[in-house]
């Protein structure tokens, strides 16, 4: 109840939200001020959050512990922030508007990026003078008229906040010569599938795209490593205790798993691609996770994929067999 209430003020609290308090509000803090106690968070004024993508479930439930996670972004060659969510402006999803006098603009590219999408480009006295010793390199990322490059793709919404919606290094060509965000899909097939832990689209010089998918399970704290067993969503699709278990039904057509998973995918291309280029032809579940000790995570959580398609060479070849 307590978690209901807080949620609800939250949502309020949102740019544009109503800005209204229940008066179960008032109560439920009472009793989360002590759960904000047992977790070391009593003392907390702000709480900001950097570094990688915050996923929105996770800001919603901080909310609804009366904790709002406020989003930075920026980069070292910045000195830091660009962007600043602040308890007055913050939006989930968002992370932020400019920060005070830095000036921001999206690097929209016929082509490559959707209509209102492009790299993120901003400058101000904040911008590094550049790269020591390094003109060449400097250049590349800082333009003539001042402007840093900073590699990745959003859009600036009508009230100013920043979206980010991927990474130009992570543009997938494919063989027809057209441009794809694979982060912004691999996020929608996450939003469709809550039994799915993470989802890595493949695609780059290929004729059709393809999906590896990873399920949720347990984690062994001591090894950072996938236990194999099912847990949260996924222990609730079938009868399969185990990734392994899942994986062999996810190849059975007509099985709780491949249904599962096929309708997610006959969803976004129905509904979410914007092109044929973009449809989702083929998915594979692997055995495990992704993980940092696997490799094919960075430590803030990152997707390397050049990294994770060597490792799974194998099965990206049979989708294309």
């Amino acid at each position: 109840w307590a978690k209901r209430q807080a949620a609800l003020a939250a949502n309020g609290r949102q740019l544009g939200g109503s800005g209204s308090r229940t008066v179960g509000y008032l109560f439920a803090r009472k009793i989360l001020t002590k759960v904000k106690a047992a977790i070391g968070l009593d003392c907390c004024i702000n709480c900001l959050t950097a570094a990688a993508p915050m996923p929105r479930e996770v800001a919603e439930y901080f909310a609804s512990l009366d904790i709002d996670l406020l989003d930075v972004y920026g980069m070292s060659e910045c000195t830091g922030a660009t962007t600043f969510s602040t308890d007055a402006v913050h939006q989930f999803g968002t992370v932020g508007p400019a920060l005070g006098p830095a000036e921001m603009r999206i690097d929209e590219v016929k082509g490559r990026d959707k209509p209102g999408e492009g790299e993120i480009c901003y400058r101000g006295r904040h911008i590094m003078m550049g790269y020591m010793k390094d003109e060449a390199k400097t250049a590349e990322v800082i333009d003539k008229e001042g402007w840093l490059h900073s590699g990745d793709v959003g859009v600036i919404d009508a009230d100013g906040m920043l979206h980010i919606t991927g990474r130009i290094k992570e543009l997938i060509i494919t063989a027809g010569g057209e441009n794809i965000a694979p982060v912004p899909i691999e996020e929608k097939i996450k939003a469709l599938c809550p039994a799915v832990s993470n989802v890595m689209m493949v695609g780059d010089r290929q004729k059709y795209n393809v999906l590896l998918i990873t399920l949720k399970t347990l984690v062994d704290v001591e090894t950072g490593l996938s236990t194999g067993k099912l847990s949260g969503a996924a222990a609730t699709v079938s009868r399969a205790a185990t990734d392994v278990e899942a994986v062999t039904e996810s190849q059975q057509r007509g099985s709780a798993w491949q249904s599962y998973l096929q309708r997610a995918i006959d969803t976004y291309n129905s509904t979410s691609a914007v092109s044929n280029a973009q449809k989702i032809q083929k998915f594979a579940v692997l055995p495990g996770d992704f993980s940092e000790k696997g490799g094919e995570l960075t430590a803030t959580l990152k997707l390397k994929r050049s990294v994770a398609a060597e490792i799974h060479a194998a099965t990206i070849q049979k989708l294309y067999a």
